[in-house]
C-alpha cells in the first residue's frame, strides 16, 4: 500500500522519516510548506507523481477548545476552512475512530480572542492552516485523507509576535512543546499508519 505522508514543515515529519515500516507500506514523505495555498498546490503535484492509496497529514495544531493540552492528540472527523468551503470528512479506518473538528485558516489564530471566535463560528476543536486542502485535494480524487496533529498552543496562548512585547513569554514555552509534539506524533502516527488498509 502506498501512503503520502504530509506536513507543513520539515520539523513536524521528521520523527516519522527515521522509523522503520511495515513492508507493506510504500511511505513517500513531503514537505508542502506552510498555508492553504501551498498545501494545495504542493499536494496536488505529489499525488500525480506518487498516485497513493492514503493520505496522511501530520503535525501541530492550536486547540480552540480548552478541554485540550499541549501534546494531546488531534485526529479530526471534520474538516472546515475559513473560507466558507464546503465540510469534509476524514477516510474510515478500520482499527480507530476519529472525532472533532479541524478548521483550517488562511492566517494565524494567535490569541484567545481569535480563538474563542472562530471556535464560536466554525464549533471547530483545533486550528490548523493545511488540513482543509490536503483533505480537499484527497476527496477530489477519492483517496482518503487521516490527519495526526498534535497541540501546540491551548486556546488561552498567544503565539508570539514581535510587535506585541507581552506575547514573547509564550516564546520560551515553544521548544518544548514540539519536542512533545514530535514525540507524540511519532509514537501515534506510526499505530495508525501501519493500521491502514
Amino acid at each position: 500500500m502506498r501512503v503520502l505522508l504530509l506536513a507543513a514543515m520539515p520539523f513536524e515529519i521528521a520523527p516519522f522519516r527515521r522509523m522503520e515500516w511495515p513492508k507493506h507500506l510504500q511511505v513517500q514523505f513531503a514537505v508542502t510548506g506552510i498555508g492553504p495555498k501551498a498545501a494545495l498546490y504542493q499536494i496536488k503535484s505529489l499525488m500525480t507523481h506518487h498516485q497513493p492509496d492514503w493520505i496522511v497529514g501530520v503535525g501541530v495544531c492550536g486547540a480552540l477548545d480548552g478541554e485540550y493540552r499541549p501534546g494531546d492528540i488531534a485526529i479530526p472527523l471534520e474538516f472546515v476552512s475559513d473560507e466558507g468551503s464546503v465540510l469534509l470528512k476524514a477516510g474510515l479506518h478500520k482499527s480507530y475512530e476519529t472525532s472533532g473538528r479541524m478548521l483550517s485558516v488562511r492566517r494565524v489564530a494567535a490569541t484567545p480572542i481569535s480563538k474563542r471566535s472562530l471556535q464560536e463560528a466554525y464549533t471547530a476543536h483545533w486550528v490548523d492552516q493545511e488540513s482543509y486542502s490536503w483533505a480537499l485535494a484527497a476527496s477530489d480524487v477519492g483517496v482518503p485523507f487521516l490527519a495526526i496533529r498534535s497541540v501546540l498552543d491551548t486556546a488561552e496562548d498567544y503565539l508570539p509576535d514581535w510587535r506585541q512585547p507581552f506575547s514573547w513569554r509564550h516564546a520560551v514555552k515553544l521548544p518544548l512543546r514540539v519536542w512533545m509534539a514530535q514525540k507524540n506524533l511519532a509514537n501515534v502516527g506510526r499505530q495508525w499508519i501501519c493500521g491502514l488498509s
